[in-house]
């Protein structure tokens, strides 16, 4: 299991690839799944642009997620409620649109990639009160189904 959060790497259940000595360099924290990567550190300029600059190292640690295990894997972007319900689900899609469309150029096959926009479908916080409520619930998981 891999888990990116605020830029805090981490596995359970590891094995001895290079990936996962490469990933312990970072490793600090981690929580319990074997099939999620989970990332707030990919970022989007005006709601619409993968900054593959700001985002590069997250974006390199799901590319090394997606190849280290054969599998189809579900690329889901979640927002916070703050914005309008459809608006909120295309912009959704479309970043994780985004998200395949660069792993495919980075040569993950693009027949094991599913771009899913959950808008604030599936919250962490159910009644998010203060930011950092609303910041837990925006983020990228990466689901091997």
């Amino acid at each position: 299991m891999l888990i990116l959060s605020y830029g805090v790497l981490c596995f359970s259940n590891l094995g001895t690839t290079n990936l996962d000595v490469k990933a312990l360099n970072c490793f600090h924290k981690c929580y319990s799944d074997s099939t999620t990567m989970t990332t707030r550190e990919i970022y989007f300029d005006m709601e619409t642009n993968l900054n593959t600059i700001r985002s590069k190292k997250a974006l390199e640690e799901v590319k090394y997620f997606i190849v280290s295990q054969e599998g189809v894997y579900e690329i889901s972007v979640h927002s916070d409620v703050r914005f309008k319900k459809e608006t909120a689900k295309n912009i959704t899609q479309r970043k994780a649109q985004l998200i395949v469309d660069y792993l495919v150029k980075e040569g993950v096959p693009s027949d094991c990639l599913i771009p899913v926009g959950y808008s604030y479908r599936k919250p962490i916080i159910q009644n998010p009160v203060t930011e950092n409520d609303h910041q837990l619930n925006r983020r990228v998981e990466i689901l091997r189904l």
